[in-house]
């Protein structure tokens, strides 16, 4: 195949190891109906769900950037009804499974200006989700890896996803199983602390997608697995104790992932880091 794609300081044979197989990816024709409930509790089924439609509806910015201004402004705590809507609209087909179910819940009752008797509490939960979002996107980015069904962290169709996956990447299910099995072994899992929700599966489960799209060898793939949990477990402290209390602990939790980059830009041979020094940059560096 062509495109060899390289992963940053580990054996010869990731450095070979292939392009992704992304645009080998069948798409799924969407079943919603234009008139399900658009831009509320995202489902794969949902026409109004992917990224693209929702980042039009929503004047040009995309949802992260329209969340990412809601927690920035000083007087988010009396927007929290929009900042919950806006995050409504992330994480299709989530909210209807597992743990999700009773924060969803919690979002609409926000939304629909309820009291409130929950021990979730709003922005905390949505920060931590955000973060760890964002960490998703830029170590995959950072790494060179392809982004799942083209989408970002937040708005990734895991179940669009997880339909096509099964038939390029056979054994579909020992492959991911492998992946999924090494990064929770590896005790690189961002557990919320108290009031920041149930445990967001998501993030493991994006960047398991991203490495069994790249294809590679059983070795190579536990040596990369092996590498981004290096990553996140040397820092996960910092992240689980960041917040959005202000813009200045806001910029800590930025510079945070621009070092994440700097220490992968490091391990590039120079030929590589002058390859890589546009883009290995953040999305929402400010």
């Amino acid at each position: 195949m062509t495109n060899p794609r390289t992963i940053p300081d580990v054996n010869k044979s990731i450095m070979a190891a292939t392009a992704p197989c992304t645009n080998s990816l069948k798409t799924i024709p969407n079943a919603g109906s234009p008139n399900s409930k658009a831009h509320m509790e995202p489902h794969h089924s949902n026409t109004n769900s992917t990224e693209q439609q929702l980042t039009s509806s929503t004047s040009g910015l995309s949802i992260e950037d329209k969340i990412e201004g809601e927690l920035l402004r000083s007087d988010r705590q009396q927007r929290v009804k929009i900042l919950a809507g806006l995050f409504l609209q992330t994480c299709p087909g989530d909210w209807s499974n597992g743990t999700d179910v009773g924060l969803c819940g919690h979002l609409h009752s926000v939304v629909d200006g309820k009291e409130l008797n929950s021990h979730f509490n709003t922005i905390a939960v949505i920060c931590f989700r955000w973060q760890l979002a964002c960490l998703a996107d830029d170590l995959i980015r950072l790494f060179g890896l392809p982004k799942p069904n083209g989408e970002t962290c937040l708005m990734w169709r895991y179940h669009e996803w997880n339909i096509s996956a099964r038939e390029v990447f056979q054994p579909f299910g020992e492959r991911y199983g492998a992946v999924w099995g090494r990064f929770l072994r590896s005790s690189c899992e961002l557990r919320p602390n108290k009031g920041q929700g149930p445990r967001f599966y998501r993030f493991l489960q994006y960047m398991t997608a991203a490495v069994v799209e790249a294809d590679l060898g059983v070795h190579a793939t536990e040596a990369l697995v092996d590498k981004l949990a290096q990553y996140i477990v040397a820092e996960k402290k910092k992240l689980q104790d960041q917040g959005f209390q202000n813009k200045e602990t806001h910029h800590r939790g930025r510079d945070w992932i621009k070092s994440v980059g700097r220490a992968v830009h490091r391990s590039l041979p120079p030929r590589k880091r002058r390859d890589r020094s546009d883009t290995a940059t953040s999305r929402h560096s400010c």
